[in-house]
């Protein structure tokens, strides 16, 4: 973690000096704004892996899924914007967002045929437990007042996003005895159970932002991005015993993902705004690999097949423009 939010720390570094180069005028012309945002968010995501690196016998051999993640999110983002000539700036973006994960549900079936056939092991489990963390920034070019009501802003940034997951409170909802697979638990709880799972997602994207000034007082806009994406996971399975600890496998795959948000601003007083917000991002990435790590010192490999991250993200804010 600390090796991406170095690189995202250089990424602003420079999308700052592009505005102190691209510039011009005074320093009093610049100007900006800072939002305080709060969010009730809900994830779903779902990785797949096969039995080995050709991706058969079967093709499908574990899968796990983390649905109705209800997390409340809290954050900040800001804007700094100086002229360049008339009716255009140049815009520095950043945002910032920490979550609780407050309640969510996980699935952990295994297969033994392909295409999800022959499932010899299911356990359902509490997913209640953890946190998000996101990080953004980036720059953009502003046409502003075109029509005289609308603005467009083509944006480039870096992006990156964490998920913390915690699976607790197991139950063993199947159980089959399948050779050559070692035998499930038998059905019912599964004691001590407190495993983990970190995901991270990272990397460039594009984007255009379209604000629309339906008066003095209201404003609406709608922000399209697409992601270029690199993905890393690393878990801690704490009941296998045949596993290390506290590093039990590792996934890493390329992907892309897009990102929809749409919002209301309405001017309260002066410099403050008080706003509405819906995003969507859905992500992905496949053909990738899972590195195991065994207790007895060996490391072990399989096809990583995909993952999936969805979220949906309703928000309030307060804008304070300077």
């Amino acid at each position: 973690m600390a090796h991406h939010l170095k690189y995202f720390c250089r990424i602003l570094l420079f999308f700052h000096a592009i505005i102190l180069f691209c510039g011009v005028g005074e320093l009093q012309a610049t100007t900006g704004s800072f939002t305080l945002f709060n969010s009730y968010r809900v994830d779903s995501l779902d990785w797949t892996i096969a039995s080995d690196f050709s991706g058969t016998t079967p093709n499908i051999l574990s899968e796990l899924q983390w649905t109705d993640l209800q997390i409340f999110q809290m954050g900040a983002d800001a804007e700094i914007i100086r002229p360049m000539r008339d009716r255009i700036d140049i815009v520095l973006l950043g945002k910032a967002g920490y979550g609780w994960i407050l309640a969510g549900d996980n699935q952990d079936s295994d297969y033994a045929g392909d295409n999800r056939t022959l499932e010899w092991s299911r356990s359902n489990n509490d997913a209640g437990d953890g946190h998000v963390l996101d990080l953004s920034g980036g720059v953009g070019l502003r046409f502003k007042q075109l029509q005289d009501k609308w603005t467009l802003t083509p944006q480039l940034g870096y992006a990156y996003s964490e998920q913390d997951l915690v699976i607790q409170q197991g139950f063993q909802t199947l159980s089959v005895t399948i050779a050559p697979f070692s035998p499930p638990p038998a059905v019912g709880p599964i004691a001590g159970l407190n495993s983990s799972y970190y995901a991270w997602w990272f990397g460039p994207w594009l984007g255009l932002q379209a604000e629309y000034q339906q008066s003095h007082h209201l404003l609406w806009d709608l922000t399209l991005r697409w992601h270029s994406l690199e993905y890393q996971a690393e878990a801690d399975w704490n009941l296998r015993t045949d596993l290390k600890h506290p590093v039990s496998f590792e996934h890493a795959a390329d992907g892309d993902g897009i990102s929809i948000n749409i919002g209301l601003d309405y001017l309260i007083h002066k410099k403050w705004d008080i706003g509405l917000g819906f995003e969507y991002r859905d992500m992905q990435a496949d053909n990738g690999i899972a590195i195991i790590y065994l207790d007895s010192g060996g490391i072990g490999g399989t096809r990583f097949n995909e993952v999936n991250w969805a979220s949906w993200v309703f928000s309030c804010s307060l804008q304070y423009t300077f």
